[in-house]
């Protein structure tokens, strides 16, 4: 039964453009995962060289992507603004 309220609660929050609260939820579903989270963070850096890597070129990218990837100090465009990339969105 906590499933789809969570799930329910993160569209809720994502849908008010909350994005504090967002990053909030999703650090929550993390706190008794802290191998889960490390792994999380370390997928983010990843993935922001990789997009970095594919900004070097002239060309303009859609990318698609789960919520808990977008907020947060350790999510992708936060990540890409420390770097000095433009991110428009959360």
């Amino acid at each position: 039964s906590g499933q789809p309220q969570r799930e329910d609660k993160l569209i809720e929050t994502w849908g008010s453009g909350d994005v504090r609260a967002m990053a909030k939820l999703i650090n929550s579903s993390f706190a008794a995962d802290p191998e889960g989270a490390r792994l999380f963070a370390a997928h983010n850096q990843t993935w922001a060289r990789e997009l970095e890597d594919l900004l070097k070129y002239d060309r303009k990218y859609f990318v698609v992507v789960g919520i808990a990837h977008l907020v947060g100090p350790g999510g992708v465009p936060s990540i890409l603004r420390a770097d000095g990339i433009k991110v428009d969105g959360p």
